[in-house]
């Protein structure tokens, strides 16, 4: 007949009932047997096989991962699931070319040419997520489209034009939905190791990219895109490393340097996971980074550069300008000739690189001095989350008002503030919020005299993961928090720090002694100060 649905009989171990050929009967073992009345997906396939094996159903995790440190076998996959890849033909393996601050052993070669790739199982189920990892260094030297990874669905690809200052690049095929994303230009310079991420989530169809160099600071992704066609792109099922001939969108476009750490997953990692993985090779020996960023302004030619070198721009929304600090009184010492000016409008504040990783403590600490002109509620620092803001408590313009915190969402317990006439306008003040990820609290300083007290505002956030799905920061305007107005901050700002861990009250101190001196250099300044007048008092009267 032209199809089965006439069939009648099943037999299990013998034939006797197709008339193809004789009985032909099975010797061995035959257990778990089935049968269904539909035809059941590869996911569904998949989670009764994990189910006989004595496994739960759904994702395994980590499927395949490729160190390349087996002399007898180079293509093994380490995860231990046999998904061992296949060489083109001329992939080599041998050491890291100049791997920085990254901990590489043996990696793989990519010369280029048509058998320059390595090609992997099928690794993934319809339906299922997956994440792509590789540690990546592109020669210079070599223009044009280069594939990481190629598959029948999209190809992902280091782009130049001169060859050595690139940006990521992914195309989506017409079956996927279609389309192209880039990372800015020079972006992906040529001659240093990145490490390269793409996630794919199969319920929304969103995919994010990741290209981190060896900062220790592990930001936020640099592509995101929502893909036209899940249920095409659901049906890739051919990978392929340093070449494309999958995809048929243009050439093979192989890739010419080398790649290593090669991980595939069939889940989302979370950005911590994906720092985890990344700090397998560019290891923290304390386990945190400390000072994660710091913006003085005094560079002339980036006033929003990281003091810190670790790459964690600072985007100013149009309106902060860069200015000589009014009179600084015991933090003179501390502005240094350039501080940030903001002047209550939405566009005059600054954006930050996404730092924070979820289950981080953090600390931020600032010096501000808010100008005389009050409105009801002016933002110091806002993000998702919360918000930390000047708040006016008295009547419009009395120099007098109080710091201010709020938290939304299930975390949000009320606002609190440090209480009536405890932030005078026009003085400089240190500044500081922190935030402890284990028990949750959140606490906020406020000191114009060099002698830090206890915190002002100390609040538990509520819920289950407290503030761990803080993403975004702001300075000087919110319209992140979703709590009220944009209401933008009036004032200076300088000496802005960023830290993932929960700085002591002791440490605390002594980030805000750095800016101002010493009691003793007081005293002797004061002293000096007494001398010079009393000699020119003696000058005049000409009294010994």
């Amino acid at each position: 007949t032209s199809n089965l649905s006439n069939m009648t009989v099943f037999r299990l171990g013998n034939d006797g009932l197709s008339g193809i050929g004789g009985t032909d009967p099975f010797g061995g073992w035959i257990d778990g047997a089935r049968f269904y009345d539909q035809a059941l997906s590869t996911r569904q396939l998949r989670d009764i096989f994990r189910t006989l094996q004595g496994l739960p159903p759904g994702p395994l995790g980590l499927v395949a991962r490729y160190d390349h440190e087996d002399p007898a076998n180079r293509l093994q996959d380490t995860s231990g699931n046999g998904l061992d890849a296949t060489n083109g033909g001329s992939v080599t393996f041998g050491p890291a070319t100049n791997p920085g601050p990254f901990q590489l052993g043996t990696v793989g070669q990519y010369p280029g040419g048509s058998t320059s790739y390595l090609d992997i199982p099928n690794i993934h189920t319809p339906g299922d997520d997956f994440t792509f990892i590789a540690m990546v260094r592109k020669q210079g030297g070599s223009a044009g489209h280069q594939t990481i990874l190629g598959t029948d669905r999209f190809r992902f690809q280091y782009r130049s034009d001169d060859g050595y200052n690139g940006v990521l690049r992914l195309d989506l095929t017409s079956a996927a939905g279609g389309g192209t994303w880039e990372t800015p230009a020079g972006s992906f310079p040529a001659n240093q190791w990145d490490f390269v991420v793409l996630q794919y989530n199969a319920a929304t169809g969103q995919m994010l990219a990741w290209l981190q160099d060896g900062s220790p600071v592990f930001l936020g992704p640099d592509l995101r895109l929502t893909v036209g066609n899940r249920s095409g792109m659901d049906a890739v099922s051919k990978f392929r490393i340093g070449m494309d001939g999958l995809s048929g969108i243009g050439a093979a476009d192989a890739f010419i340097g080398q790649i290593d750490a090669i991980h595939f997953y069939d889940t989302l990692l979370t950005k911590r996971q994906l720092r985890d993985v990344f700090r397998q090779y560019n290891p923290l020996p304390a386990g945190y980074v400390g000072l994660v960023a710091e913006y003085s302004h005094e560079n002339a030619a980036n006033r929003l550069a990281d003091d810190t070198g670790h790459g964690v721009t600072a985007t100013n929304r149009g309106g902060v300008s860069f200015v000589p600090p009014p009179p600084g009184g015991i933090f003179q010492p501390g502005l240094g000739t350039t501080v940030g000016s903001y002047n209550r409008q939405e566009t005059a504040s600054l954006d930050f690189a996404e730092f924070y990783t979820p289950g981080d403590d953090f600390t931020f600490t600032a010096l501000l001095r808010k100008d005389a002109v009050e409105t009801d509620s002016e933002t110091i620092l806002a993000t998702n989350r919360f918000r930390l803001q000047f708040h006016n408590t008295g009547s419009s313009n009395d120099g007098a008002g109080e710091l201010f915190l709020q938290v939304n969402g299930a975390g949000a317990s009320g606002p609190m503030g440090s209480g009536a006439g405890t932030f005078l306008t026009d003085q400089w003040y240190f500044v500081a919020l922190r935030y402890n990820a284990s028990s949750h609290v959140l606490e906020a300083f406020l000191d114009n005299t060099g002698g830090l007290g206890p915190p002002l505002i100390s609040q538990v956030v509520l819920g289950a993961v407290g503030l761990d799905d803080l993403v975004q920061f702001r300075m000087g305007a919110d319209g992140l928090s979703g709590l009220g107005g944009v209401d933008p901050f009036g004032g200076w700002i300088d000496r802005i720090q960023f830290y993932d861990r929960y700085l002591s009250n002791a440490e605390l101190h002594a980030v805000l002694s750095a800016s101002v001196p010493e009691p003793a250099t007081l005293g002797l300044l004061a002293l000096g100060l007494v001398l010079v007048l009393l000699r020119a008092f003696r000058r005049r009267t000409g009294t010994n």
